[in-house]
């Protein structure tokens, strides 16, 4: 119905439980590659919030500091 893919559709209810699937299917692949945006403990550049927290998360970055950092 959307041949043009125009619509986003990231937050449709009807598909919470794909994007879920897919989000734990990417990050199991990320963890397998030791990718460093799918470990926690330090804190990500400003706009590189791939590493799975929630939109309301995205700049309380206090609890995601390495430990080691903190004073």
């Amino acid at each position: 119905t959307d041949p043009g893919e125009r619509k986003n559709r990231a937050d449709d209810p009807t598909l919470a439980e794909e994007k879920a699937r897919l989000k734990t299917r990417l990050f199991d692949w990320m963890r397998a590659e030791n990718d460093a945006l799918a470990h926690g403990g330090y804190q990500l550049p400003v706009g590189s919030y791939i590493d799975g927290r929630p939109a309301y998360e995205q700049h309380d970055h206090q609890q995601h500091l390495n430990p080691a950092l903190k004073q």
